[in-house]
Formats: structure tokens, sequence, C-alpha cells
């Protein structure tokens, strides 16, 4: 029973001669079409993160400018409430 042919289990025992010229062929031209689409998988990955790196690239490079304006108001303001304070004091010497 453990014949070509027969069945043990879910496998197949095949007798390496019974497998023909035609068949193998099939695999391997299934096997090399499945490896192209795999290629082409992978490079379409690749530009749509190549296309995301960029993008990122050039967000980071606005936000990092808008940073800097944000930064100029901060020391803008920080000079404005320096300013106030000496006058305050100032003022409370002054009464």
């Amino acid at each position: 029973m453990h014949g070509s042919g027969s069945r043990k289990g879910l496998f197949f025992r095949i007798d390496p001669r019974q497998i023909s010229a035609v068949f193998l062929q099939g695999l391997v031209i299934e096997w090399w079409q499945r490896s192209i689409k795999q290629r082409e998988d992978i490079s379409a990955l690749r530009k749509d993160v190549g296309e995301d790196i960029s993008a990122l690239r050039k967000d980071v490079a606005e936000i990092k400018l808008e940073l800097r304006y944000v930064w100029d108001d901060v020391k803008r303001i920080d000079n404005r409430l320096s300013a106030q304070d000496e006058q305050l004091a100032s003022l409370k010497r002054l009464k």
C-alpha cells in the first residue's frame, strides 16, 4: 500500500519517474512568474517608501522653519516681559 500513488495521510508518494518534463516546466514557469510579481511588488513598495521619505523630509524642513519663527516670537515676548519687569521694579522704587 506504500507504493507509488498510494495515499498516506495528506501526503502522496510520487515516483520521480512519474513526474513529466511538462509538469516540471509548468512548476518552473509558475515559480518564475511569482518571482517576477514579487520583484515588481518590491519595486513598487520601494518607490512608495521613497516618495514618503521625500514628503517627510519636506515636512521636517517646513517644521524647522516654522519653529525658528516661533522661537523668535518667544524671545521677543521674553524680552518684552523682562522690560516690563524692569519698569515695574523702577515704578515700585519711586513710590
